[in-house]
């Protein structure tokens, strides 16, 4: 079995959902070369901004950034476990936080764990429960170095790292030129994860949760949203040995559901009843990651029968949890930015005509009148007063329900005749402008 394939057509489609402005342009010669590359971009995507780093570490990369630090000088804990804090930085790099860490996780063995990952002995013996245990191993490795700098750190943090490092190799060329592709073995990555962040946990809502959409589970369990923890703040549970595969762990989440969550530790908003010496912590119980990893995977499994037949008609049947993310993360991009201009747009005046289209209201007739007069500049407040009356907040809310449940090419379509309108009623605002002022 080759390590490297031609690159075919459905994979091409697959990766030009994932837009890397610079990926053409670099072919790769070695698999270290590769994996480090992924790893620098995969470090995009944490924001270190949330993260509270430790006050000593801050202050030995101020010195490497300024290179006021001495051969001599005694480094923190943190930095001993290096043991070559100036070196870390000998061939030119530039002395932040991303490249400080970077250098450690490839002093312990974090980047040749992927290259071993990407081997014929590897490839000839992968399966999903071999996949899980590499990639617990690789995110622990991972978290530990992270928590050395960043103590709260979570799971949520490592998990995205290493499954945008698969998301990037799986696009990498390592042909002899940019036209003649050679490609990792579609087999590495048959078990990987589907990322998750804000947009696939919205995604993971909407598709599974909310419409109850689980096979594989006891009929009567529902995932409850309040549960759903953000993505950064994700955490792995442990099992016994013997749950050591997704139809096992499948059985114990329809039977226990304590199986299905993890308890957390949060923040306490404090009231002004309480004293600053109030404990600031609450312990709450929310789902683990592997927890929807493993309902990701039973969704798109071909014995779902009800999603294959939905993922079908969306354009992603047939594919693997790690290749639909391609497509479902521009996908759910897009909703949100629709639903979010139409939630804006509905409080406008010109919009209302929309909003007795689709909620059939029952003043429709009166609504419409009030809307032209508004139109055609000739309402007097108390019609524009009427009108907020007659389209209330509630009906306001009940049409942006239904507009979330539309499908993406309706929410384009009515997002574009909103556009429309209000054009014209700007266009319209501007000629009665251009009247009162002549």
């Amino acid at each position: 079995m080759c390590k490297y394939i031609k690159l075919t057509e459905d994979r091409k489609k697959t990766i030009d959902q994932f837009k890397i402005t610079d990926r053409d342009e670099h072919i790769y010669k070695s698999l270290d070369e590769a994996v480090e590359d992924a790893l620098s971009r995969s470090f995009k995507d944490i924001n270190f901004r949330t993260l509270h780093e430790k006050s000593e570490c801050q202050k030995l990369v101020e010195k490497l950034r300024k290179n006021t630090i001495e051969q001599s000088e005694t480094p923190c804990a943190f930095c001993k476990e290096s043991k070559m804090v100036i070196e870390i930085f000998k061939e030119g790099q530039v002395p932040t936080i991303t490249n400080y860490l970077i250098a450690r996780l490839k002093k312990a063995d974090f980047v040749k764990n992927f290259v071993v990952y990407f081997s014929d002995e590897m490839l000839n013996k992968l399966n999903e429960s071999l996949f899980d245990a590499w990639h617990h191993e690789a995110c622990t490795i991972f978290l530990d170095i992270l928590q050395k700098y960043y103590p709260d750190a979570e799971y949520g943090k490592a998990q995205k790292i290493i499954n945008m490092m698969f998301k990037h190799l799986y696009c990498m060329n390592f042909g002899e030129n940019k036209s003649d592709w050679l490609v990792l073995n579609e087999k590495y990555f048959e078990h990987c994860h589907l990322t998750l962040d804000s947009f696939t946990l919205e995604w993971f809502w909407r598709e599974i949760g909310e419409r109850n959409n689980i096979k594989g589970l006891n009929n009567n369990y529902k995932i409850i949203k309040g549960k759903i923890d953000q993505w950064s703040n994700l955490q792995f549970k442990s099992f016994e040995e013997d749950v050591i595969s997704r139809t096992q762990r499948l059985k114990k989440y329809g039977t226990c559901e304590d199986s299905c969550l993890i308890i957390v530790k949060k923040e306490k908003k404090q009231t002004s009843s309480e004293s600053n010496n109030d404990s600031k912590e609450v312990c709450e119980r929310r789902y683990h990651y592997m927890f929807f990893i493993d309902i990701i995977r039973e969704f798109f499994s071909k014995s779902n029968t009800n999603a294959q037949d939905e993922n079908k008609s969306k354009g992603y049947n047939s594919l693997t949890p790690f290749q639909a993310e391609f497509y479902i993360w521009p996908e759910i991009q897009l909703h949100l930015t629709a639903e979010a201009l139409f939630g804006q747009s509905i409080e406008q005046e010109s919009m209302k005509e929309e909003l007795i289209e689709y909620r059939k209201i029952k003043n429709a007739t009166e609504i419409k009148e009030i809307e032209e007069k508004i139109n055609n500049g000739k309402a007097y407040q108390y019609e524009k007063d009427r009108l907020a009356d007659l389209t209330n907040i509630k009906d306001m809310n009940r049409a942006n329900a239904l507009y979330k449940k539309m499908p993406l090419e309706e929410k384009i379509s009515l997002l574009q005749q909103k556009i429309d309108l209000i054009l014209k009623y700007c266009n319209n605002r501007k000629r009665e402008e251009s009247s009162n002022g002549t």
